[in-house]
């Protein structure tokens, strides 16, 4: 009886090794597929220049995916800070680089949607 008992944990941890390594192997196959990573661009604002870090990926459909968009710049607080901070969520909202300046802030708004673009033509195609 002990060796019947023997035989089937053995049974038990090959199949939980296999199933171990079937998952490691899916795993890897996933993140390679959904790699996010961060991108950089950087373009001159109102008051210098802008800095944006992209995190995007590229979807099933080969499509770009802008998950966050993280933004350093000189340009004045109340004016350019704000549409640059309306920018970051239309931009995120749309996933699209495609939107609307904001009024008064012509400067500012061209300035980081420059740097998007050039941050988010970084991302390799699948």
């Amino acid at each position: 009886m002990e060796r019947s008992n023997s035989s089937d944990s053995s049974k038990k941890i090959q199949y939980l090794s296999i199933l171990l390594i079937v998952c490691a192997f899916a795993s890897a196959i996933f993140m390679k597929t959904n790699t996010e990573e961060v991108y950089e661009g950087t373009a001159k604002g109102f008051h210098g220049d802008i800095h944006v870090q992209v995190a995007a990926h590229r979807n099933d459909e080969n499509a770009i995916e802008i998950t966050d968009i993280q933004v350093k710049h000189e340009d004045t607080p109340d004016i350019g800070g704000v549409a640059i901070s309306d920018l970051v969520e239309k931009v995120k909202a749309e996933q699209s680089v495609e939107v609307e300046m904001v009024a008064g802030a012509s400067y500012s708004s061209q300035g980081f949607l420059e740097a998007v673009k050039e941050a988010v033509a970084k991302v390799p195609e699948k």
